[in-house]
This record gives structure tokens, C-alpha cells and sequence, in this order.
């Protein structure tokens, strides 16, 4: 829980190596997260609907900001040269090119939390979108390869097929249990399908543009991936 959010919990090394060996726990731990910020926004929902936005708060609170950092890296690589794409890449230093996918990434996030109107869809938007974000790192830790050593390669050292089937089985069910208490079958799918296809896109384009994956691609496709999937229940 310590690795993906700022709650202190487990925060050992063997917790950590423990981690790495399970990787498939890595959705289950987006669940819980998700749980924790859905609860206090649903409940800042009832009781005073117009600041519903500060969910985003509580999202950033629960988060940290080690992964939109990552999404600034990967904003500022993304326009810079391909020859440099992977100096810039590792770049502790913010440009103008991560400055743009925050604030986007931000603007998205405030329009989507005060658009809700159903505080069922809150909940499920926020509980689905953290899971399937957390999914997503999943994926690219089991499928992708590390650009150089670092943290990225160090948790996928154990990485397999095994982590992944089991990670999406988890992700299979959490879907299915929310179709099933919401009834609301269409947009659950459509979420589905949209954080799925997501990440595949930043995996491939993470390959394509940087050669592999970092734990500067994890962060920002955790938080790509929760942005889209709360349009999705905006859009629904």
C-alpha cells in the first residue's frame, strides 16, 4: 500500500520484496485506495454538492504526487528530441512540456469530479478507475521491458504471465460485481474496454518512443488511465 500511495503501511524491505514476488496484488491495492477516496468524496458529495471537486484533493492526498511527477517526466520526453527522449526522460527538472500534461491532467480531473451528479457513480467511477489504473501498471510491469536499471527494472525482476492472469482475473471482478450491483452494464463496459485499450496504447508508445518502460511510464499511465476512466462515467 506504502508503494502506491502515501498510506503508511508496509513500508519495509521485505514488504517490498514481498511486492514484487505478488505482483498480481498490485489491482487489489487500487481497489482499496479507491475505496478510501471514494468514501470521504461521496460523503463530501452528500453533504455539500458543490464541493464535490475537492475530491481531487482527497484523490492527491491518498496518491502522493510521485506519479504525476512521472507523468511530467514522460509530458516533457514526449516533446523533446528523439535523441534525447531518454536523458530527458530521467530529468528531475520540469519543462514546459510536463507543465502542459499536468495542468491537463489536473483540468480533467476538477471537471470530471464536480460534474457528477449521482453519488452511485461517483463511487463506482472512482473505485473503477483506480483499480483499472492500478491495473495498468500491471500490465506494463509484466509485458514491457525496463530502459535501464533502476526502480522500474528492480519490481519487475520477478515479473511473469502468472502475476498478470491473476492481476486481471481480480480486475474481472471487480467490473463484474459492480455490472451487477449498479445494473449499469453499458458504461461499466465501455470503462472497460477503454482503460484496457489505454494502457496498451502507452505500452506500445512507451516502446516506440523510449525503447521500454520506467517508473516514470508506470506513474503516468496510472494517472492517464484514472483520468479516462472517470470521463468514461462523465460521458455515460
Amino acid at each position: 500500500m506504502s508503494f502506491f500511495s502515501t498510506l503508511p503501511a508496509g513500508e519495509g524491505y521485505e514488504e517490498y520484496d514481498a511486492l514484487r514476488r505478488n505482483l498480481h496484488v498490485i489491482p487489489v491495492a487500487g481497489t482499496i485506495i479507491g475505496i478510501l477516496i471514494a468514501s470521504i468524496t461521496v460523503s463530501i458529495s452528500l453533504f455539500a454538492p458543490k464541493l464535490t471537486f475537492l475530491g481531487v484533493i482527497v484523490y492527491l492526498a491518498f496518491e502522493g504526487i510521485n506519479h504525476v511527477d512521472g507523468l511530467a517526466d514522460v509530458g516533457d520526453a514526449i516533446f523533446a528530441p528523439r535523441h534525447r527522449r531518454k536523458e530527458v526522460l530521467k530529468d528531475v527538472r520540469v519543462g514546459a512540456g510536463g507543465v502542459v500534461f499536468v495542468v491537463l491532467y489536473l483540468f480533467l480531473l476538477f471537471e470530471s469530479f464536480r460534474t457528477f451528479k449521482s453519488s452511485t457513480d461517483l463511487l463506482s467511477a472512482i473505485i473503477l478507475s483506480q483499480t483499472s489504473a492500478k491495473f495498468s501498471m500491471l500490465l506494463l510491469i509484466t509485458t514491457s521491458k525496463p530502459l535501464w536499471e533502476g526502480m522500474a527494472s528492480n519490481i519487475m525482476e520477478f515479473a511473469n504471465t502468472s502475476h498478470l492472469i491473476r492481476g486481471f482475473l481480480f480486475l474481472v471482478a471487480v467490473y463484474a460485481s459492480f455490472a451487477v450491483l449498479s445494473g449499469d452494464i453499458v458504461v461499466i463496459f465501455v470503462h472497460f474496454v477503454v482503460s484496457l485499450f489505454a494502457t496498451l496504447f502507452i505500452r506500445n508508445a512507451a516502446h516506440h518512443l523510449f525503447g521500454g518502460v520506467s517508473g516514470d511510464v508506470f506513474g503516468a499511465s496510472n494517472c492517464i488511465v484514472f483520468a479516462l476512466g472517470m470521463l468514461v462515467f462523465v460521458a455515460g
